[in-house]
């Protein structure tokens, strides 16, 4: 194999009417093709050992007990989790779609309640200052919620 890179690099030397571009193309090119062949090569290989393993019985024992382990396995993490109290994939899904239910309500209500505090503090020139102090005037009795009910202190 040796003596081949020699040969091939002693006839790229004397061929010299050649420019440096077209034979940099063409040595990539006939690597390209190479690399195709193998890569040709290698995916035929590739689907007849894939046919012979699926074909095989020792491969289908294998792959029936490897889906009898994973059964077991799964029983018994279903039964470690109901000792514990712990709930099913079925439960947590139905929690989990609950939780996601209940955080769109909240981002709505969020919302609406931004939206109807800035309408509410939205000075309105006609209600909210006196011509003569330039101050606010308190709001009417009654006008508006408390934010919050009043907490008694114990003494």
């Amino acid at each position: 194999m040796g003596g081949r890179i020699v040969e091939c690099r002693e006839v790229v030397r004397s061929d010299d009417t050649i420019p440096r571009e077209e034979k940099s193309m063409a040595r990539n090119e006939s690597i390209r093709e190479k690399l195709e062949q193998l890569k040709e090569k290698g995916e035929e290989k590739l689907s007849q050992l894939s046919e012979e393993i699926r074909t095989s019985a020792g491969f289908v024992k294998a792959v029936e007990g490897a889906r009898r382990g994973q059964e077991i396995v799964e029983a018994s993490l279903r039964k470690a989790a109901s000792r514990l109290d712990a709930p099913s994939q079925e439960e947590f899904r139905a929690l989990l779609s609950r939780v996601e239910v209940l955080e769109r309500q909240m981002t709505r209500l969020t919302r609406a309640a931004s939206a109807s505090r800035e309408r509410n503090e939205a000075p309105s020139s006609a209600r909210s200052r006196t011509p003569a102090s330039g101050r606010k005037q308190p709001a009417a009795a009654g006008s508006r919620k408390p934010l919050a009910k009043p907490v008694r202190r114990k003494a």
